[in-house]
């Protein structure tokens, strides 16, 4: 599949909305974490436009009064840092 810039903005604003929400139920909003991980992950080579998108709102959910939230946005920093040295280098 070739690399869509657009397609790509378009999905992490769809899950930035869906975690960002706090109406929104638990599991849309922890889906939301892990897919803005799996996004970064799967466009590792060119995910430097998009990283102040993605890693600043994951890490301002470690805010959040959810404790469960929390602990996907730190799973989430992790697996983006782990698998593709995206966060820490």
């Amino acid at each position: 599949m070739k690399y869509d810039p657009q397609r790509v903005s378009q999905i992490v604003d769809q899950l930035l909305a869906m975690f960002m929400n706090t109406s929104n139920p638990f599991n849309t909003r922890t889906g939301g974490l892990i897919g803005l991980a799996g996004v970064a992950i799967g466009i590792a080579d060119t995910v430097g436009p998009y990283l102040d998108r993605i890693v600043l709102p994951v890490v301002e959910c470690c805010k959040d009064p959810d404790g469960r939230i929390r602990y996907h946005g730190c799973e989430s920093l992790y697996n983006m840092s782990v698998h593709q040295s995206l966060v820490v280098s």
